[in-house]
């Protein structure tokens, strides 16, 4: 019996760092790519997984002494909700890339469809929104763990005396019954489970510029292998020693996941901050050079052309393309500019749009209920060339710091290109500036001397 303290007591003070991790995930979770509450929600698997490690660690420690009914109600609670968690994670990788998917396939003739088209649209997309919907999440994971917890409460209820039974004592004299307890939060894993290998699987055709498929690949592997080791050694490492080494291999399991989850995520994430920001968030001195010059390379069609392809990648092209059209409005004839407004209203900023923009509530307030009433602009009043300037600003900010940095990671050769072509069109521009005003400084020189030539020859006649 003290062999077992001693054992679990260091596996106990070896994790106690760990409690550190939430804190720390929680300093750069901003840098979590996907949106829609994703940092969020990792945050929030942090933490469910760091509990659930020690509660692995306290059920060896206090096997003798914890009742059934409350080591196995929380810690199946505990990985329930982890396994529900990830799996709504993965959902909201899914709809990003079929929303993005569907974006771009219907770009180039989303002003040629008719209108049962357009609602089909609008319905796929309000489909995909009320999935990834906070509210989605939660009322699921409420009635996994109802259903969950009532019919563990109910095995308990028709199998007196278990309920109370020490772990110790259940898992040696009630094998049997203590097992189907078991079992039961098990069998209901498995619905959740299931779905994200569904969802896993659908996801083999994305590529995503973050590392996500790769994360989830590693992390699903990793567990699945040893998750197999445990079920294959619990009863032969059980029948020769009594130091719960099962319970072992899961916690190391766990730790698996933590790393490849959570901690090379973190180590990438500070080796590589935002672009545009200092270490302590604040924007940059140079971000207006940086900004001015990020606008000239989207003006290249080439440049513009490869971060639309990277831009899909991170499931997040409706920014860039709501920039290109409002840079094409803001030089259009006035005469075309009421239906152009109203098209690029109904595009990117009504509710339910498809291409809607990550704006904030703030300015799509003032789309919504000012510059547009009914989705029809007042030519005469709100109607302007700059009236979509100070959003498209903001998508350009929001490229500019989140995605910018990473394109130039992942294509270094197209923006050294760049650079380089901007470079020599700058030269250029110098020279040709220098030439002119050398010129005249020439022509002015020359009308000089011959005025004064004039002049003296005037003076010798």
């Amino acid at each position: 019996m003290e062999v077992i303290y001693a054992v679990w007591t260091v596996v106990l003070v070896l994790h106690l760092p760990m409690l550190a991790l939430p804190f720390m995930y929680s300093a750069c979770s901003d840098r979590d790519p996907i949106r829609c509450q994703g940092p969020a929600m990792l945050l929030y698997q942090n933490v469910l997984t760091v509990l659930f490690i020690f509660e692995q660690i306290l059920r060896c420690l206090l096997s003798r002494v914890l009742p059934v009914a409350v080591e196995v109600l929380l810690g199946q609670s505990l990985l329930a909700l982890m396994v529900v968690n990830m799996l709504f994670y993965v959902v909201r990788l899914y709809v990003a890339f079929s929303k993005t998917a569907e974006q771009t396939a219907a770009h180039d003739t989303i002003t040629s469809m008719t209108s049962s088209q357009l609602l089909a649209i609008k319905r796929r997309i309000h489909l995909l929104k009320l999935l990834v919907d906070p509210k989605t999440a939660r009322m699921y994971t409420a009635g996994h763990l109802f259903l969950q917890i009532f019919l563990q409460v109910l095995y308990l209820i028709r199998n007196p005396g278990l309920a109370w039974t020490t772990l110790h004592e259940a898992e040696t004299a009630r094998a049997d019954d203590f097992n189907t307890f078991l079992n039961i939060a098990i069998v209901l894993d498995l619905i959740p489970l299931i779905a994200f290998i569904v969802l896993a699987w659908k996801l083999r055709v994305v590529v995503d510029a973050f590392g996500i498929k790769s994360m989830l690949r590693k992390t699903g592997w990793s567990s699945l292998f040893g998750f197999i080791v445990y079920l294959l050694t619990k009863a032969p490492l059980n029948a020769i020693s009594d130091l719960y080494i099962p319970y072992m291999i899961s916690v190391l399991n766990l730790d698996v996941f933590m790393y490849l989850a959570f901690v090379q995520p973190m180590a990438r994430a500070r080796r590589s901050r935002p672009f545009g920001k200092t270490i302590d968030g604040t924007v940059s001195a140079d971000a207006v050079r940086v900004t001015d010059e990020f606008v000239e390379f989207l003006r290249t069609p080439p440049c513009f052309a490869e971060f639309n392809k990277h831009l899909e990648k991170e499931f997040c092209i409706e920014s860039l393309l709501f920039w290109a059209d409002v840079e094409a409005f803001r030089v259009m004839a006035r005469a075309d500019m009421a239906a152009a407004s109203e098209a690029i209203f109904d595009k990117y900023l009504r509710v339910d749009a498809p291409f809607e923009v990550n704006l904030s509530s703030k300015w799509l307030r003032e789309f919504r209920d000012v510059l547009f009433v009914d989705g029809k602009v007042d030519v005469e009043r709100t109607l302007s060339a700059t009236m979509f300037d100070g959003a498209a600003n903001q998508m350009l900010t929001l490229m500019r710091v989140n995605s910018l940095q990473r394109f130039k990671d992942a294509h270094p050769a197209i923006w050294s290109d760049f650079q380089y072509a901007r470079r020599e069109r700058n030269v250029l521009d110098k020279l040709n500036s220098h030439v002119t005003t050398n010129n005249k400084r020439t022509s002015s020189i020359s009308t000089a001397v011959t005025a004064a030539g004039i002049h003296v020859n005037q003076t010798l006649a």
